[in-house]
């Protein structure tokens, strides 16, 4: 990507840590006064609130409605914050993958004019065209797919790719809400839209979870699964047969190291997002403990996506896959420490189970700077199985 403007400077200006101050970095005058008047003149009612309310979640006085919100540093952490604003000023609620099909203020304020619809879909679109039977990449623990975007634009265009985000509608599913019921209903959504396989999926850290129980399921249907890929995600399952003082110590060396690198990788995001996430993930692992007894008694609605598939984590058993798979680690992560090297999965996939290790840790994987890497992973598996696939009958005669 070129520049359309340069602006000379006698020096980068430094923060108090030696890094460069972004916010205190110059703007080009012209552009400046062009978003400004633009910010000022531009959109109706509607898109100057939605507007307003960007600028205030990612601290950009300086946002135009046209804006993407990738593009100018948002991320899952900020995002619901954006749907919480929303809903507190607007009353709506939508789905996280909003901000996938509509990343602008514009094009978010469009999906806001829209009535709600009576349910809300699992199926988000990264990429709808290609003859290809479809990749579908399945959320992790917080519930959207935002971290599988850059994943889904490095696939090749021959091939739809979808994600699987966590809808509402599987709050209502009270105690029964469980790892097995929910990716029934996925199941159930993925075949109104594709009713024969062969099926791929990928999930990337407890998306790997989820993504093993759909397989199985669709498998047990009688249907052709093709590419199961666990991207660096654990399954509590036995793996190797080792002492009890073996297991523990090789699990909290695993926990120490994991603690060191993501605090090696996250610190380097920012030390306010870094104490965000792990705020967030404390308040999870807190919470869930204290609510367990109580989700017992009745229903859901009152707890978070996060809570929910967590405690439904906890509590999954999972049963064999007579079936294949793909295990994705990453290099620099602490599965070499840990009481299984293939993450649990070992006494669980009774197909083969291929190993492949790809740079970067559990935290970057997933970034524009390294999914490259493991895009070049599915894809090769893709293509190894596209000689037995034939392009959709409706869009092969197209």
């Amino acid at each position: 990507m070129v520049p359309n403007t340069f602006v000379a400077m006698p020096a980068f200006p430094l923060g108090p840590s030696g890094k460069v101050d972004r916010k205190a970095l110059a703007a080009p005058a012209a552009e400046a006064e062009d978003k400004s008047a633009l910010m000022d003149a531009g959109g109706d009612e509607l898109e100057r609130v939605t507007l307003d309310i960007w600028r205030k979640v990612l601290q950009i006085p300086a946002l135009a409605l046209d804006d993407n919100f990738f593009e100018v540093g948002g991320h899952s952490i900020l995002a619901p914050r954006i749907f919480g604003e929303v809903w507190g000023n607007l009353g709506r609620r939508l789905p996280f993958g909003t901000l996938l099909e509509a990343p602008t203020p514009r094009q978010f304020a469009q999906r806001l004019r829209e009535p709600e619809a009576s349910e809300e879909s699992c199926l988000v679109t990264f990429k709808p065209g290609g003859s290809l039977p479809a990749l579908y990449l399945v959320h992790h623990l917080y519930g959207d797919v935002l971290a599988d975007r850059w994943l889904a634009e490095s696939i090749g265009p021959a091939r739809p790719v979808f994600g699987i985000q966590a809808s509402t509608e599987i709050k209502n599913l009270g105690r029964e809400f469980s790892i097995e019921t929910v990716a029934a209903q996925y199941v159930k959504a993925i075949l109104e839209r594709q009713p024969a396989g062969p099926f791929h999926f990928a999930g990337f850290s407890s998306g790997a979870i989820m993504a093993f129980e759909m397989t199985r399921q669709l498998r047990a249907m009688g249907h052709e699964v093709g590419l199961l890929c666990l991207i660096d995600g654990d399954i509590p399952a036995p793996g190797p047969t080792l002492s009890r003082a073996a297991r523990w110590r090789k699990i909290a060396a695993r926990k120490a190291c994991k603690i060191v690198f993501k605090f090696k990788d996250e610190i380097r995001e920012g030390p306010r997002q870094f104490v965000m996430k792990r705020l967030r993930s404390f308040w999870l692992q807190w919470s869930v403990k204290s609510l367990e007894a109580s989700r017992q008694s009745g229903g859901t609605n009152s707890f978070t996506m996060p809570q929910l598939l967590t405690m439904a984590e906890r509590a999954y058993r999972p049963q064999p896959y007579e079936g294949s798979a793909l295990l994705v680690r990453c290099h620099d992560e602490a599965w070499t420490f840990g009481p299984d090297p293939l993450l649990g999965w070992s006494t669980l996939i009774h197909g083969s189970l291929d190993v492949v290790d790809v740079p970067g840790s559990h935290t970057t994987a997933m970034s524009p700077a390294m999914v490259k890497a493991l895009a070049d992973v599915v894809e090769h598996r893709l293509s190894e199985r596209q000689l037995g696939e034939r392009p959709r009958a409706a869009e092969a005669s197209q």
